[in-house]
């Protein structure tokens, strides 16, 4: 089965300025999303889907093929993946690229290691029925979006947020909430662009720790990762030198 990588950069950003290609550790984030993909091992093509040339030319810079540049803004925080993969999607497969399955591949997760994305792939591929494999971690209970995974079947059952309304006494204590995080997601491709309905058993949760599921989104989020690489957090290794960030 043939898989590609989809990581979206787009300008748009409200906490953090240029958050995709923020100087992390002398490198834009998006660089270590790019380089973790390509130790993987495991996609033909790993394609940089942006709003801006100067991204994708980064994304080009740090091994990612020819970005697919998107109509300008159209990325934004608030749009749902759906929207831009089926356009993505699409326009990869009117210029002949093959590819039997796709994974998203968030571009400031800055801890997602190689091996974390091996493992993804394994889970996806050892069960033929399965659709989607959707990274989650454990829940905080103030978010809105939910899973529900029952201990020892690891079947997701819902995604619905009226979990929510379930107060944590309640909560059975063989039960556990996740949320899903923008760590990666695997998906088949006919069946998403077939757009039907999946079936619980056709989604399978894909369980990351709090390192591989953070996300850079803040000044805050910098502070954080600047801490966890002082005490010796792994982050993807670049060999090549720095991209010129004044040039942007």
């Amino acid at each position: 089965m043939k898989i590609i990588a989809l990581i979206p950069a787009s300008l748009n950003s409200r906490k953090l300025k240029n958050k995709d290609i923020y100087n992390f550790n002398g490198h834009p984030l998006l660089a270590y999303s790019i380089s973790s993909a390509i130790q993987s091992g495991i996609f033909s093509s790993i394609v940089c889907v942006t709003d801006n040339f100067i991204y994708g030319q980064i994304a080009k810079y740090y091994g990612a093929s020819e970005p697919v540049l998107y109509p300008k803004n159209f990325l934004s925080e608030d749009q749902s993946n759906r929207e831009w993969v089926s356009w993505a999607l699409s326009y990869l497969i009117n210029e002949s690229v093959s590819f039997d399955a796709f994974a998203i591949l968030g571009p400031t997760n800055p801890f997602r290691m190689p091996e974390m994305i091996q493992r993804a792939w394994a889970q996806f591929s050892a069960e033929p029925k399965t659709q989607t494999v959707q990274s989650v971690e454990k829940l905080s209970y103030s978010q809105e979006s939910v899973w529900k995974i029952e201990k020892g079947t690891e079947i997701l059952y819902s995604e619905n947020s009226q979990i929510n309304e379930i107060s944590k006494k309640e909560i059975d204590s063989t039960i556990v909430i996740f949320a899903k995080n923008c760590c990666i997601e695997i998906h088949q491709t006919s069946y998403f662009l077939s757009g039907n309905k999946r079936k619980a058993d056709q989604i399978q949760p894909f369980l990351t720790d709090p390192d591989e599921g953070f996300t850079i989104t803040s000044y805050q989020d910098v502070v954080k990762a600047e801490y966890n690489l002082s005490i010796g957090k792994q982050i993807p290794a670049i060999d090549l030198k720095s991209y010129l960030m004044d040039n942007i």
